[in-house]
């Protein structure tokens, strides 16, 4: 990719984070907001998504890597059914954990277009968990917010990728 293709697609990288922020800040309140999630899951994943949000705009310059992520899958997935049949007595809050769990490892760790796939995938299931959870009107205030930073992550998305493939349309 040339200079000046590089330079025109720094501002759409940077508003494409930034929606991709908003897109999982709005899953989670609406999630915090159904008063269904426990504080050290709250407390975990809003850390998780501050740190994502000072890493976006440069506040600090961390790179995390897979080789402490992967591991750290691995135990959660033989932590899940402890969680599912010790802690949460339920599949839904297990599950919710699993979610928010898997929400901060992915955003502190996506760097691809795949693992920004799974980051929206990611924000679709805390919306689809705060729809199963929540029951006051501020669930609708997150969802219309979900759909704006829907629709501003997917165009950003579309224009990524086609500036990632530096094909020219004719004109």
């Amino acid at each position: 990719m040339g200079r000046a293709a590089l330079a025109t697609t720094q501002p759409v990288e940077q508003f494409f984070q930034f929606s991709l922020l908003g897109l999982l800040a709005s899953g989670y309140l609406a999630v915090l907001g159904s008063g269904y999630l426990d504080l050290p899951t709250a407390v975990f994943a809003g850390a998780g998504l501050l740190a994502r949000a000072l890493l976006v705009t440069g506040v600090i310059r961390w790179k995390f890597s897979t080789a402490w992520t992967n591991p750290a899958t691995v135990a959660y997935m033989g932590f899940y059914p402890l969680d599912y049949l010790y802690f949460s007595g339920e599949f839904i809050p297990a599950t919710v954990h699993l979610i928010f769990f898997l929400a901060v490892v992915r955003i502190l760790t996506a760097q691809t277009n795949r693992d920004y796939l799974f980051v929206k995938i990611i924000a679709f299931l805390e919306l689809l968990a705060a729809t199963l959870l929540s029951s006051s009107m501020n669930f609708f205030v997150f969802l219309t917010l979900f759909v704006v930073f829907g629709v501003e992550t997917f165009c950003c998305s579309e224009i990524r990728r086609s500036a990632q493939t530096g094909r020219r349309i004719a004109s």
